[in-house]
């Protein structure tokens, strides 16, 4: 377990930002196979939702960069950039579309990715509070899935059993 996704700020803000994807960025490209933090900042101490969903797009966009970049005669799209200098353009290629569909790009779910117009027209909110929204909207439609009864029993022998050996 690596404490991946630390920061000192006492506020969601840059320094917050900068610190998660620095302290993330190393342990992730060092193979570190656990790396907690998530939805945290002042150094452990607060919590938020909001900042598990900001943390959970960051990581993401870092585990898409660590995967690098695979480079073959397809990925080189020879024949579609002929094409689209011979006057085609290159949202007619089917590699284009291809690929565009294959998760080769990295494309946010709670980031702005747009244009300005795009942005100013969804309300202006950075991303902060269209994490907020988020959080809400997932907290509202939550649904508790129980334990299974034989789960349940199984939690509580364990838990007794754990009580008589301290005791």
């Amino acid at each position: 377990d690596v404490y991946g996704l630390s920061s000192t700020s006492c506020a969601s803000d840059n320094q917050l930002g900068y610190e998660k994807a620095i302290n993330g960025i190393m342990p992730l490209l060092a193979g570190a196979n656990v790396i907690s933090g998530f939805g945290s900042y002042t150094s452990g101490f607060l919590a938020s939702f909001e900042q598990l969903l900001i943390d959970n797009e960051t990581f993401a966009m870092m585990h898409k960069s660590a995967q690098g970049v695979t480079i073959d005669s397809d990925r080189l799209a020879v024949d579609a950039i002929a094409n689209v200098m011979a006057g085609e353009n290159f949202m007619e290629q089917e590699h284009t579309m291809r690929y565009l569909r294959s998760g080769e790009i990295f494309i946010p779910r709670l980031g702005a990715d747009g244009l300005l117009d795009d942005y100013e027209a969804a309300g202006s909110k950075d991303i902060r509070e269209r994490a907020r929204d988020e959080a809400k909207r997932r907290l509202k439609s939550y649904e508790d899935a129980p334990l299974p009864p034989e789960a349940d029993r199984e939690f509580v022998r364990i838990i007794a059993a754990a009580e008589a050996e301290l005791l």
